[in-house]
């Protein structure tokens, strides 16, 4: 039997079949793509190399055209061993995996964009030239006509984007429909920090002069050093953390654990007379709720989250409040199954 691999203990290459059914939920359609989409389905614990294709079989059944532009050779390497296949790009939206014992795993491509993928495992592997076409899907879906507090983190993700990319600012945010969006594009600029992010809202504005250009670039906070007081301030960060991979967003989520004191207040709430200290302890109160749910959620998604609380436990950097209640979010079924699938102790690596 084959080590424990990436897709978990494989008894034959045969095996490796279900890869196709993985990629199913993160290959976006380009032959180019095809790592990115393996390293993704893996949660991070594999790397795929993409190399041209060379006149070889592979398990006696085809043999490509050198030249062939949709068929490339692939190399999956993990700690617990590595795997070779050939790739084949067939009518535009099927990819076909050829093994080296032969067997063979598919995959259709999706008809649409997926921009929750490209946004939610960007840190893994950056693809910031379709920033336009995620915003265009979210668009189409009409994620980006909600209210900031139902998609807090996806501004911030596009925030970070754009942060990581302030020369194409310009070109970018001239290519998107911002018209009835406005207050949400103006809040993606300015979480961007970026001076070119401030020249775009002091021409809309019509606001020019160096407060107004020190205002918008530098006027937000820190997205990690917000207390994280409500549920969209943890959204925040989430997706701060999705477009760096900076598990210092996680730290300050795990902060609002300290906030367990308040989850009566929201049974409360009800009766209570709605004074501002009932809606502070209320607002407190899911915040712990939900960063204790979206802990749990993320480290079965995320394997360097994942990692980092395994290492936070550990570790002495944390109250006891907080200590407590990571251990339960960490306890579920879904965060077990997720060691098992990224298939490696991850409380031995460093993050």
């Amino acid at each position: 039997m084959l080590a424990a691999g990436p897709w978990g203990a494989l008894e034959s290459l045969s095996e490796a079949a279900d890869i196709g059914k993985r990629l199913a939920g993160f290959w976006m359609g380009s032959i180019e793509e095809v790592g990115i989409a393996l390293e993704i389905a893996a949660g991070g614990q594999v790397s795929a190399t993409l190399t041209s294709p060379e006149p070889v079989f592979y398990g006696g059944t085809f043999t490509p055209a050198p030249d062939d532009k949709n068929v490339v050779n692939l190399t999956l390497e993990a700690p617990e061993g590595r795997w070779t296949a050939r790739c084949a790009l067939r009518d535009q939206s099927k990819l076909v995996l050829t093994f080296e014992d032969g067997s063979t795993s598919e995959c259709t491509r999706k008809a649409t964009f997926n921009w929750s993928t490209w946004g939610t495992y960007y840190y893994l592997r950056p693809r910031p030239e379709r920033f336009v076409e995620a915003v265009e899907a979210m668009t189409g879906e009409g994620i980006l006509d909600k209210d900031f507090v139902n998609v807090a983190d996806v501004t911030i993700l596009l925030s970070q984007v754009l942060h990581q990319n302030p020369s194409q600012i310009k070109s970018w945010i001239g290519q998107i429909n911002r018209k009835g969006r406005e207050r949400l594009w103006n809040t993606v600029l300015w979480y961007s920090r970026t001076a070119e992010a401030a020249q775009i809202m002091m021409d809309d504005s019509g606001k020019k002069g160096r407060r107004w250009s020190q205002y918008y670039e530098s006027g937000s906070q820190v997205v990690t050093q917000i207390d994280p007081t409500e549920p969209p301030m943890l959204d925040m960060n989430w997706g701060y953390f999705m477009a760096t991979g900076d598990t210092t967003a996680v730290r300050n989520i795990i902060r609002a654990f300290n906030y367990g004191e308040f989850e009566s207040a929201i049974d409360a709430w009800e009766s209570s007379q709605k004074t501002p200290s009932d809606r502070e302890r209320f607002a407190k109160g899911m915040a712990f709720r939900a960063a204790k749910w979206s802990v749990g959620a993320n480290c079965a998604r995320h394997s360097r989250v994942l990692a980092y609380c395994d290492q936070l436990l550990k570790s002495g950097d944390l109250t006891n409040q907080e200590r407590a209640t990571l251990a339960e979010a960490m306890s579920s079924v879904d965060v077990q199954m997720a060691r098992a699938r990224f298939a490696v102790d991850v409380s031995s690596k460093s993050d």
